[in-house]
């Protein structure tokens, strides 16, 4: 039986501080198969090309560039480089992080070719900060089992990107809806999800880097629970019907949760205006979590009420909030 070939996608766009230890890494896999490794740079203006032109001098034959004439988006930068992949499996390396263990690639091969039903698989990854330092917290799903499915998926993004392993052959081209999502990483998922199960692998086998300069990492729990709320809303249009439930679900856990983060900040018209929201997307009441929407609407519209149910329920009283 042929050995397949897995192609490794790494978008950059003036990464140059961290993206020579992103390709390194991939360089550094020990596999009984081929593997190429495809990098989208998306016109950076610092030495990101130059050092990538370098690193491909020394692997000419595995190292494959694409360099864009204009400014792409992430988006579309990952799409058009996905579609370069010759590979039976794609894996993805954003150009800020790293692997750390040179089996990952190997295990990951391993559970997809003994695992039909998969299609794809992912990892833990640790959370670097600035100090480099490879330590708590770990990137990890919660609750962890050794699969997930489509209901899971839909209800947050728990896979860091540099983590998963898809079966190339799902997808030859990605469908329309996924060029007008807001990012690339979570709709990438969920189509996947769509066509199988999604195994994970509890080791922690990457580096997630979060610094002021990442394109979703810099971003403050306000910006980043907006993202999870558009990338949803875009998914409440374009998975259809069948859908609906999970994802209008999903949808009132998220504006709950925005609601708390301005609440949390003292911003009540803020607070306010995302329950509005959320009652205004989702029409259909049994898709609310009615216990959770009103105990936050109740912060948001009450705040004093809800701090003395607080303070009740503190000393063993009857209020719950």
């Amino acid at each position: 039986m042929p050995k397949p070939l897995v192609s490794v996608i790494s978008i950059t766009h003036n990464q140059e501080d961290f993206v020579g230890q992103a390709v390194n890494s991939v360089m550094a896999q020990q596999t009984n198969f081929d593997y190429e490794l495809v990098v989208g740079d998306d016109i950076s203006t610092d030495g990101t090309r130059a050092l990538l032109t370098a690193l491909q001098a020394e692997y000419p034959h595995r190292i494959h560039l694409r360099f864009s004439d204009e400014h792409l988006g992430p988006l579309v930068n990952f799409a058009r480089t996905y579609q370069a992949c010759r590979g039976t499996y794609v894996a993805t390396l954003d150009g800020d992080d790293y692997w750390i263990d040179p089996a990952k690639l190997q295990k990951q091969v391993d559970l997809l070719e003994s695992r039909p039903d998969h299609a794809m698989c992912f990892h833990s990854a640790y959370v670097v900060r600035d100090d480099d330092a490879l330590s708590a917290p770990v990137f990890r799903p919660r609750p962890q089992k050794s699969e997930y499915d489509l209901n899971d998926m839909l209800k947050y993004n728990f896979i860091a990107t540099c983590s998963p392993l898809y079966r190339r052959a799902l997808y030859e081209s990605l469908p329309n809806w996924y060029y007008a999502a807001p990012v690339y990483d979570w709709p990438l998922d969920v189509l996947y999800a769509m066509r199988g199960t999604i195994g994970y692998i509890d080791e922690p086998m990457a580096a997630y880097r979060q610094h002021g300069g990442g394109i979703y990492s810099g971003y403050d729990q306000i910006a980043k629970t907006e993202v999870a709320i558009a990338v949803l809303e875009h998914f409440h249009g374009a998975l259809g019907p069948a859908y609906e439930p999970a994802v209008a679900a999903s949808l009132c856990a998220q504006y709950c949760r925005l609601s708390r983060l301005h609440c949390d900040n003292d911003q009540w018209p803020s607070a306010r205006e995302s329950i509005r929201r959320c009652l205004r997307k989702i029409r259909r009441g049994r898709y609310l979590h009615a216990p959770a929407l009103f105990k936050t609407a109740l912060h948001a519209y009450a705040p004093g009420i809800h701090g003395l149910c607080r303070w009740v329920r503190s000393r063993g009283g009857l209020l719950h909030t």
